[in-house]
């Protein structure tokens, strides 16, 4: 409900997301079955469809939320394309509808596997902060995510070429050894 408000997406629209969103973020899968993917695409789609439609009715009735000011970015000096912003507004929308659901899931499984760690969140409530990065880190509820190459790299001796999509492995670089003491 809260990235709905931010983004300035009508109340009565909003609703019908929760199963839009779930639907999308099935390709996210790593064994995603035909059907999965092909629900996901279904939904990908419908959320263009909309943001699209909803930038459009903005352009013509300017507001005073984070598509508005998305929207002035795209055809100001910073200069989005047209496919930028919808993407830009569709990832905002299902990061934060979905993600937080499943961080609240995920960190209350991690904190009743670790109780010592719970005992010590209750005991000081100052470590609430430091807890949900935490959790983010340990339990990251996108595992996976899909990167554009903006000029050519070498990482760990492969070459990637300027344009190329890069698929990276949010989980195993939060449970790096090289990166973390106890991943």
């Amino acid at each position: 409900r809260v990235i709905g408000e931010l983004l300035g997406v009508p109340i009565e629209d909003r609703e019908q997301f929760r199963w839009i969103v779930r639907d999308a973020a099935g390709a996210l899968e790593p064994m995603a079955s035909a059907d999965t993917i092909a629900a996901a695409e279904t939904a990908s789609n419908t959320m263009n469809d909309y943001f699209r439609s909803l930038i459009a009715e903005r352009r013509n009735r300017p507001s005073d939320d984070l598509i508005g000011g998305l929207i002035g970015v795209r055809d100001g000096s910073d200069r989005l394309s047209e496919d930028e912003l919808v993407a830009t507004i569709v990832l905002l929308f299902a990061a934060g509808f979905e993600t937080t659901t499943n961080l609240i899931g995920n960190g209350l499984i991690s904190l009743l596997r670790n109780p010592d760690q719970m005992q010590m969140l209750r005991s000081d409530p100052t470590y609430g902060h430091g807890a949900v990065e935490e959790m983010l880190r340990y339990e990251s509820s996108v595992q996976l995510d899909a990167r554009t190459a903006l000029e050519d790299a070498d990482i760990a001796g492969h070459h990637i070429d300027a344009g190329r999509v890069v698929l990276t492995l949010l989980g195993a670089a939060n449970r790096d050894p090289d990166r973390y003491q106890d991943p």
